[in-house]
Formats: structure tokens, C-alpha cells, sequence
């Protein structure tokens, strides 16, 4: 069975400052809507908040969302976001098709959580 965990990226731009997260949440849904009030909090104010994609792992719903801040992830404190696992992932990013990442998530990622 899949582990309830939160996977992260994010990619940095200098110029101006903004910080490009892609945060998915392997979760019930009470729980990933706790889960990104906790990181809104924290990275207020955020910009450009969508649902890339989501589904299913085993029988735990995930979401994988994208947005925008101008503060870094040194200012995340995961341990207040979320008790359990937490993980950057630097496999998690854009791909040139969108099926690739979704993709990503249902092979690689379901491996890593059993």
C-alpha cells in the first residue's frame, strides 16, 4: 500500500525573486487541504495555485498542485506543515507533455511508497 507522504520541488529565479513549487500530496483530502493551509501560511503570498493533476495510488488519493512565491524554501518549516514524511524531490518537475509527469508519479513514485 502506498505511504501517506508530501513530495516537493522547487525551482528558483533571481531575477525577479520567485520561487516555482511543485508540491504533491499523497493524502486524504482533509488532510492535503490542512496540508496546504499550513504551507499557504507559511509562503504567503502565493500566486498562480493550480491542480496539475491527480488520482490514485493504490487506494490513497494524491494531488499534485503548482504555485508561486517570492519567499525561498528555507522558510518552509515541514515539521509544522505536516508530522509525517516529507521529501524533496528533485524528479518532481515539468515535463515537455503533461502525461510524462503523471506518469511519473503513478510508476516511480507508487515504487517508493510500498
Amino acid at each position: 500500500m502506498a505511504t501517506r507522504q508530501i513530495r516537493w520541488n522547487v525551482r528558483s529565479e533571481s531575477e525577479p525573486e520567485r520561487h516555482e513549487y511543485l508540491l504533491l500530496i499523497i493524502n486524504d483530502a482533509r488532510e492535503k487541504e490542512r496540508i496546504i493551509q499550513k504551507l499557504m501560511e507559511q509562503l504567503a503570498p502565493t500566486n498562480d495555485m493550480k491542480i496539475v493533476t491527480e488520482g490514485r495510488i493504490d487506494r490513497i488519493p494524491y494531488e499534485l498542485i503548482s504555485f508561486t512565491s517570492p519567499h525561498p524554501k528555507s522558510r518552509i518549516s515541514w515539521s509544522k506543515v505536516y508530522r509525517g514524511k516529507s521529501v524533496r524531490d528533485n524528479n518532481l518537475y515539468q515535463r515537455r507533455h503533461p502525461d510524462d509527469l503523471e506518469n511519473y508519479i503513478i510508476e516511480h513514485i507508487a515504487q517508493l511508497s510500498r
